[in-house]
This record gives C-alpha cells, sequence and structure tokens, in this order.
C-alpha cells in the first residue's frame, strides 16, 4: 500500500498545494550547494525540526534541506515532519537531504537517498567544517565538506519550528476528533451534503465544480479511498484556529495510520488536508 493523501483530489484542485514562503528579512533559511553520486542541486530551501537523529535514540534538530523552497509554516503543523518530507514534498524534481544536529546545534551527520547507490542511513559528520550553532531559535552558521562520496557548502540560518503542536487533547480528539470522525462516517455513507458541511471554505471552488460536472459521485469515492475504511482517534491538539487529529484504522490493506488537519471556520472544525499510511509498527 502506498502512502496517500486525506482528499487529495480536492486539495489539489482547490490550489491548496503550500507554495514558498515570503523571504524573510534576514535572509534565506538556506543556500549553497550539495553534490553526490553525480547529482548536484542548489539549496534553495530549508526546514528546521525537533526529531530523533538517525541510527539513533538520540533526539536532537533535524534540518531538511532542498532545491525548492519549503513552506515550514504549512509542514510544521504537522507530527511525524520527517515522513512529511521523504514521502510527500519529495518528489522527481524535488531532492531532499536531512542535515543532523545535536540539540545544541552542534553537526553530527547526514542522511539522504538520491538514487540507486547513492545515498546514507546515516554518513557522520566526518571531515565536514561546521561553525553551525543554535542561536535564538535558528540554526546558524555553514557546514563545508569535500570528499570522493560527496562534496557541500551549505549556510543555514533557518528558524527551528516548535514540536509544541497544541493542547493535547487525548483519545477521540475532542471536538476536532468529532469533527474528523464525521466526516468519515459521511464518507463511508457517501453522504456528500454532510461531507461538504465539513470541509473547508478554501475546497468550495473546487467542489462546485465537480457538483456542476455532475462528477460528485466520483470525488466522493476517490475521497473515500483516500481515507481508512474503519477509523478511530488516537489523540489531537489544538492550536488556536488549527488542530491536529492523529487517526488509526484499517483499510482493504491493512493496519494504517494518518494526520489531519483541520481548520475552525464559523465556530466549527473542518477538514483541510491530511496523510495516511500503512502501519507497521
Amino acid at each position: 500500500m502506498s502512502s496517500r493523501v486525506v482528499g487529495a483530489a480536492l486539495f489539489l484542485l482547490a490550489g491548496l498545494v503550500p507554495g514558498p514562503l515570503r523571504a524573510a528579512a534576514d535572509g534565506p533559511p538556506a543556500s549553497g550547494s550539495f553534490a553526490s553520486g553525480g547529482v548536484h542541486f542548489a539549496v534553495g530551501g530549508a526546514f528546521a525540526f525537533p526529531g530523533k537523529l538517525e541510527m539513533s535514540d538520540q533526539q536532537g534538530i533535524v534540518v531538511t534541506v532542498s532545491n525548492a523552497e519549503i513552506n515550514g509554516d504549512f509542514y510544521g503543523q504537522y507530527y511525524d515532519r520527517p515522513y512529511i518530507m521523504d514521502h510527500f514534498f519529495k518528489s522527481d524534481e524535488r531532492v531532499v537531504v536531512h542535515l543532523l544536529f545535536a540539540r545544541d546545534g552542534r553537526y553530527v551527520g547526514l542522511s539522504y537517498y538520491l538514487g540507486p547507490g547513492n545515498g546514507c542511513g546515516f554518513c557522520s559528520a566526518g571531515r565536514t567544517q561546521s561553525n553551525v550553532k543554535l542561536t535564538s531559535g535558528k540554526v546558524v552558521g555553514t557546514l563545508k565538506l569535500r570528499d570522493k562520496d560527496r562534496q557541500f557548502e551549505i549556510t543555514l540560518n533557518a528558524p527551528v519550528y516548535s514540536d509544541n503542536l497544541g493542547t493535547k487533547q487525548g483519545p477521540g480528539g475532542g471536538a476536532a476528533g468529532k469533527a474528523y470522525l464525521a466526516y468519515h462516517a459521511a464518507l463511508v455513507k457517501r453522504d456528500a451534503a454532510q461531507v461538504k458541511k465539513l470541509l473547508v471554505e478554501e475546497q468550495m471552488q473546487a467542489w462546485e465544480a465537480a457538483a456542476e460536472k455532475h462528477a460528485l459521485a466520483g470525488l466522493m469515492d476517490q475521497l473515500a479511498e483516500q481515507d481508512p475504511t474503519t477509523a478511530s482517534v488516537t489523540d489531537a491538539f489544538e492550536n488556536g484556529e488549527r488542530a491536529l487529529v492523529l487517526i488509526a484504522g484499517r483499510s482493504a490493506e491493512g493496519k494504517v495510520r494518518g494526520e489531519v488537519l483541520l481548520h475552525r471556520q464559523g465556530g466549527a472544525w473542518k477538514v483541510y488536508a491530511g496523510y495516511v499510511r500503512p502501519d507497521t509498527e
């Protein structure tokens, strides 16, 4: 079973794919270049967040760099950020390299996969020169390495997104969890009117376009295929007008889990985007 985005059809039709951030006053979050195994790219973006370092139980800071800009304000809403970067942000056009740092900003190593025989699950710092520090909530400084396997020079000025996702709601997920379960139940019943009520306003243009083409039945089938067959809410986090709901369930392929983003509009929680993945744990 491949990873899938909950509501992918509407998410794309409505033009809600997160775009680049506006440039910060003190410059881009990352710049420079990276080369490995015949693949070379100019660094165009970075997304920094607290996380588990590869090949260890150590907690530190992960800085994902790419040839493309990364909208951290969007991806920072999710819980499993490494998975999001590797399975949804990464594409044929967008590469990712994870730079790994200790909590104090000390460079530990990197992790990446650019193609067959070109990558590493974890490459230690080795001979990399680093003056990177964690200061004022940012990973700041330059990394340099030139050896036979890879060469890079990357300057970072990346804000570290908090791992505080909001107020923990516990099993059932509170009001946001109930809204997701209502959305799930409506999909199971193919109740288009109820599904429409539980989607954010930004989706309505795409919804109406499908309705005009008499394509709502097909759209409902597509959305249902991207949601678990059965679902429960394991936890949720509320952060102002946004919420993240963690779900678990089953599909035709087996156990799945996922994350669903909701926005509060008109005093009610409504589904914005999310994903479902195989549950291998």
